[in-house]
């Protein structure tokens, strides 16, 4: 075989290569918050394997609860999360949780359509979905189907 083409197919497999670990897509993420949604996009990004994509809390149980202020929101986390604090980077365990957080916020969604309750209202399932789809399979989040 000649140089040219031992040369060429090691560049195809190369290529191949790279174009399995990028999805090509781009995400754009825009959040209210400074610190605690970046940071938990970031580390979502970051176990996803994501090169660039700049969850509001991880939902450990279904609730279709108003809160009226984040005070409110962080008493109640920290009585399931006691070590839970605002701003801070989301531990590994609390990353683990997502898929349950995906299916929390899906239903959430799903039961607000239905009665026509426009609060508290989600659709950070359908972003997760979208990271997670834009990342290489083995990688994935064990998501339900939506």
């Amino acid at each position: 075989m000649s140089r040219g083409k031992s040369q060429f197919r090691k560049n195809a497999k190369t290529l191949a290569r790279i174009r399995e670990k990028s999805s090509n897509k781009c995400i754009l993420i825009v959040t209210e918050g400074k610190n605690t949604e970046p940071n938990y996009l970031k580390a979502l990004r970051k176990k996803l394997g994501l090169k660039a994509a700049d969850i509001e809390v991880v939902h450990e149980t279904y609730t279709a609860k108003s809160f009226d202020s984040c005070e409110a929101v962080t008493k109640e986390l920290k009585e399931k999360c006691p070590e839970y604090t605002k701003s801070e980077n989301p531990s590994a365990e609390t990353l683990n949780k997502i898929p349950f957080a995906v299916a929390n916020a899906q239903r959430l969604r799903k039961d607000s359509e239905q009665s026509g309750r426009t609060t508290p209202a989600t659709t950070v399932d359908l972003l997760v979905r979208t990271m997670n789809e834009a990342t290489r399979r083995d990688l994935q989040l064990p998501l339900q189907k939506s």
